[in-house]
Formats: C-alpha cells, structure tokens, sequence
C-alpha cells in the first residue's frame, strides 16, 4: 500500500463499516506485511459508545504507525481520525459505488471458499443500492443467497425510485448549470481526483413557493444516483418538545451520513429564525438553533454529503446557520420567465407544437413552476374525460380555471406599481434590475439586494420599496391594497427597515444601542411607532417627487410592461431613461442621535 508510517484513509458509509472490517480482515490474513487494516467499529446510538468507538480507532492506528507499519484506516469521514492524526493522512479515497467487479471481488473474501456465480446482478440494478441494502444482503450465509437479496432489493429499488434528474428540470436554466458542476466535483471526488474539502457540498435555495426547490434537491439525488434524505422544521417539530425535535433532526443527519454519498434536503429553513430575545420562545429557539449549527457542522465534516438548504424567506433566518461555511453558495430561485414557461409546458405536453405553448407563455407570466405543471395535468385531465388528445383549448381553460378573470383596470395598475419600483431603482442608482415581470397575479422587479447599508442607502430603499404604491396613487389617485399584501409586502419590507434604521444599525435616534426586532410592532413605544411612520411618510413623498418628474417614462414603461408582461436583459435596459434624482428630498436624517 505505501512505505511503513503511510497513513490511507479509505471513507466508508457507516452502514457497511462492519462489512469492510470483515473484507479487510480476510485481506489481512491473506498476508499482507507491512500494512495494517484498521477499521472503525460501527458505534451504537448514544454519544459514549460513539466516543468509545473512535477512541479506540486512533490508539489502533497510531499504535500500527508507531510500530512502522503502513495503515489503511477505514471509517466515514476523516473526522474519526481526531485532530492529531488527521495531519498524518497521506491519501484519502472514497469506496466507489457497487459494481460487478467489486462484486465478484468481495463475495470471496465475506464468504470464505465460495464460488462465484457466473450471473451477477445487471449493473443499472446494483446502482439503486443503497449502503444499508449491501449490508444486509451480505448478511446472508451464502453467495448464492447474497446474490439472491441484491437482486430482489436491487429490482424493487428501481421500481421504487425517482427518476427525476436534473434534465427534467426545467425553466432553471442558471440553476441546472450550478447543480452539473456540482455533479461533476462528485464525479471528481469520487474518482479520486478531488479532495472533498475543495467541494462546494452545501447550497441555500431561496425563492417563492412553488419554484422547485423541492425538485431541485431530489433531481440533484436523481443525477448523482444518490439517496436523498429530506427533512423539514415542521416534520422534526411534530415529534414533540425541543429534546425530541432535536432528536428527530439527529436521526435525519445521522441517516444522511450513514449514506453518504447522498443529499441531505432540509426546507423551511426561515423557521429556525433569529435569535436575540429574552421570552420563553426566543430561548426555545436559541437551543433550537444552536442545536441545528451543531448539526450543520457534523454535516460539513461528513465527505460524501451534500446539504440543500430550502426556505422562502432567508433574511428571517438567523445569521450563524447561513454564514459563508455553512452554506457555500446561495442561489435564488424566482418564478420562471416566458422561455421557462414555455420549457415547462413543452415538458408537460409533449403532444401539442412547441411553437403554440411558447406562444401561450405570455398570458402565463407570474405562475409558478408548480402552477405550471398543475395546469398542463389539468389540459391532459380534460381531454383524457373527453377520450381525445390533448388541444391548446385545454391548456386555456385550464388557465382559466386557475386564475379568474382579470378586473378591468387591475393589469395596468399593477403594471404602473411595477414601472414606479423599476424607474426609481434606476433613479436612485441601486443594484440594477434583472428582470420585470407583471401579471394578473401581481409583478415583482428582480433585482440583487445590497451588501450593506449606510444612512443613504437606507433611505433609497426606503423610497423603493414606496414606490409601486407611490406610482399607483400618483396616476390613479388611489394606492390599491398590494403595497400592504402580507409579511414580505412592500409596506412590511419598509417598515422592518425603518426599524433596523432606528433600533440596529445605529442610525437612529437610539445611537449604537441595538436591540432584537420585535415580533409584534404594537410592543413598540408610541414614539418610536411614530418615528417609523415618519420614515415611511418622508420616503413615500420622495418616490411621488421622483416619479413625478419623470411622469411621462413612468406612463411609457408601464404601457411596455402591461403589453409584454415580462421585459429583461438589453430590452430592459433600453426600456430605461437616463438618470436624474430631480425632485426634492424630505428626510429625517439631520435629527441627531440624541435628538428629543
């Protein structure tokens, strides 16, 4: 294996620790001088027979190498070494998946004089295995009987498994491209020829409901031909109070690992929100928390596991679970774009001309991934009730059923509300719009949040996010209730930051004090409540001045928005005027910390 003091560490699931001992031991006696095989006993649940396990692992290795000889450690991550041996690792390699050659190879040496079958399980059956299948199939007294379990197992498996990868993702075109790379790092890693470490092996998916992220995590599972083990706050939450909830998280990361390689999907990540209060919940949800970072950092040490984290709202949650290291990458996921649109439909109804449903994309901006393929099921639904094939008639009726018909009015309104947040994003000089998308459903400006904030800053966003309601009371007379729609509406988005204006990020009248947001804005002061509306008043007539001044290409924008209903990269550039903040300024900036 190497020269004497060589130190090998081959990454075995948990689950089949006990079969590679017993491999190894029949290589060792085979005679093998100079090397020794050491393997980590598979430990029972609770911490002291882990800690006893790994204890006695590294006194055998460092023993075997204090003694000269080369070491082939086996365990299943590197962390079993301790940080004392670790240093010590000349090579790392990772026990490739099961196939017929391996197969044949290990079969002598668990099952002692056997012959091998000349029929083996066909190599498409032995990928739907799973660690936990090996070991039990091994654990059958002959090698007729073992090939007998893997095939039986094998074949359900593929009966049973998911067959979604990532090609059948669709209407994410920037989303597939980063999962293949990271397709391709585990294909490197598995080869040998990449050191996990270098693997970016952990994403945060964040998006509206309904945009697959769900389906993102199990296609990723699907193209690595992995398990995917999922997970969500709730599930882990219905099991009972904290020790059980923590319990349950435990035995879904300890599963994972057992697996490994596979994909650990854990959603509603804005549940385990931010800690910082002092009531009995806040403390529940910094144990909570503190229970989940522990977690993460068994994950983040475990090679083979890749972590998705999924949530709809990741400024809720708490700082520490998605700092750079516990999550590489942060990838947004919005709704799709006509071309998506289009992609999705032609998926789903392969029967109609892909020249018809691109053009019916259109009428369907501001659905999501999920509305999509419930629509084309509904198309496919009512002609299979009529025994015929599926027509576009179908899909608009279907259409028709899943959105009402449109008020008279609603679309340019909301048209409008989308033009002002869009012109005073490039008024005012923020991280530049991707994409504008409007619909009878509502619209949304895509657009890159900032890194931080000064004072400035601040109040820009502030303006921003009054926009839309500023256009529409602006040109109609009257705002409409869309500004205030719900926790991540513009109305609540402005009051949140006026609040970390004043109690946070000491720009307020409190200086550098900082305390927790509350939960509830009524457990605020009166004066600090209207200190917020200031605020708000103050941005609200700077986004009227703005738009004011600019009437005639708020009027033009919306015209273009309302009859496209989605405009993007060079089209929205030149959609948009030059820049002029033309317009007064009202704010509160000149009143001083201290300031009665």
């Amino acid at each position: 294996m190497g020269a004497p003091g060589t130190l090998v560490l081959l990454i075995v699931p948990t689950d089949l620790l006990e079969l590679a001992r017993t491999a190894c031991d029949a290589l060792q006696a085979g005679g093998h001088a100079g090397t020794r095989i050491v393997g980590l006993r598979r430990p029972g649940d609770l911490r002291s027979e882990i800690a006893r396990s790994r204890a006695a692992f590294r006194e055998s290795t460092t023993t075997a190498l204090r003694a000269g000889h080369a070491v082939l450690a086996i365990a299943p991550d590197a962390s079993a070494l301790g940080k004392e041996l670790r240093p010590l690792l000349t090579a790392t390699r990772v026990l490739p998946p099961l196939d017929r050659e391996m197969l044949a190879a290990l079969l002598p040496l668990t099952h002692r004089g056997a012959r091998i079958p000349e029929t083996l399980p066909a190599p498409d059956l032995l990928r739907h295995l799973t660690p936990l299948h090996l070991d039990i199939a091994f654990a059958a007294p002959t090698p007729e009987a073992v090939l007998d379990r893997l095939g039986r197992i094998a074949a359900t498996g593929a009966t049973a498994a998911s067959r979604t990868t990532l090609a059948d993702v669709k209407g994410l075109p920037a989303l597939v491209a980063e999962l293949e790379g990271l397709v391709r790092d585990v294909a490197a890693w598995r080869a040998g020829a990449l050191d996990w470490g270098r693997v970016p092996s952990s994403i945060l998916l964040y998006g509206p409901p309904g945009t697959g992220k769900t389906m993102a995590a199990a296609a990723l599972a699907g193209s690595l031909e992995v398990p995917l083990v999922a997970t969500s706050f709730s599930e882990c939450q219905k099991e009972g109070h904290m020790g059980d909830m923590l319990a349950a998280l435990n035995g879904h990361v300890e599963a994972a690992i057992a697996a490994a390689p596979a994909v650990f999907f854990l959603d509603e990540m804005d549940s385990f929100h931010s800690r910082g209060g002092r009531d009995r919940n806040e403390r529940y949800m910094a144990s909570v928390v503190n229970g989940l970072l522990e977690q993460l950092s068994r994950l983040d040490a475990a090679a083979g596991v890749i972590v998705i984290g999924a949530t709809n709202h990741p400024d809720r949650i708490d700082p520490a679970v998605v700092r750079s290291g516990r999550f590489d990458r942060k990838i947004p996921i919005g709704l799709p774009d006509k071309d998506g649109i289009a992609a999705i439909l032609i998926a789903h109804l392969p029967d109609l001309p892909p020249e018809q449903l691109a053009a019916e994309a259109r009428d369907l901006v501001g659905l999501t991934g999920a509305d999509l393929v419930a629509l084309a099921r509904h198309a496919a639904a009512m002609a299979r009730g009529a025994e015929r094939a599926v027509r576009l008639a179908d899909l608009r009726a279907a259409a028709a059923r899943l959105r009402p018909p449109t008020p008279k009015g609603a679309l340019r309104r909301i048209a409008l509300h989308e033009a002002g947040h869009l012109l005073v994003t490039h008024l005012l000089d923020l991280p530049a719009a991707r994409s504008v998308q409007v619909s009878p459903r509502g619209g949304a400006v895509l657009a890159p949040e900032p890194i931080f904030h000064t004072r400035a800053s601040a109040e820009d966003m502030l303006v921003l996010h009054l926009a839309g309601r500023a256009a529409e009371q602006l040109v109609l007379g009257t705002p409409s209730s869309g500004a205030g729609e719900g926790p991540d509406s513009d109305l609540a988005q402005a009051t949140q930051l006026a609040a970390r204006i004043e109690l946070q990020w000491g720009m307020g009248r409190m200086g550098s004090a900082w305390q927790p947001l509350p939960r509830d804005l009524e457990a605020l002061a009166p004066a600090l409540r209207a200190r917020l509306n200031r605020h708000l008043r103050a941005a609200e007539a700077r986004a009227t001045a703005l738009l004011d001044a600019h009437l005639a290409d708020l009027l033009r924008i919306a015209e273009v928005l309302e009859q496209e209903r989605e405009v993007a990269g060079a089209a929205l550039t030149a959609l948009l005027p030059g820049r002029d903040r033309t317009g007064p300024t009202p704010s509160i900036q000149d009143e001083s910390p201290g300031a009665p």
